[in-house]
């Protein structure tokens, strides 16, 4: 990999939840960056993953502003079936250490 890549890489932080937490997972993630996501916002995300598939390289792309912060995310589901879904982030982002806290809590406990 050159210096280019590894830069791209070094900007990219993928993490896994349980499909049925990414809705109370958005709302956590949310309210860390002062931002309340509305049943609009998540109706019109979960239209668009319909047709996501992490291992064909097919994301959907929702970036959130709130009063504190904002952060864009990646996300895709899993071969069908699986029950698991998959963000992106920027681990440099001030906030990024707030969602990997709320993605460890959706990847091992039913959140509701």
């Amino acid at each position: 990999m050159n210096a280019e890549g590894r830069k791209a890489a070094d900007r990219e932080k993928i993490d896994w939840i349980l499909s049925d937490n990414l809705r109370p997972t958005l709302w956590l993630i949310g309210q860390l960056i002062g931002y309340t996501v509305s049943e609009s916002d998540a109706y019109l995300l979960f239209q668009d993953l319909e047709d996501t598939n992490c291992n064909l390289g097919r994301w959907s792309q929702l970036r959130l502003y709130g009063d504190t912060g904002a952060i864009d995310l990646q996300i895709a589901h899993d071969e069908s079936g699986s029950g698991i879904t998959f963000l992106k982030f920027d681990p440099t982002n001030p906030v990024a250490l707030g969602v990997e806290a709320i993605l460890m809590a959706s990847a091992h406990f039913k959140l509701s």
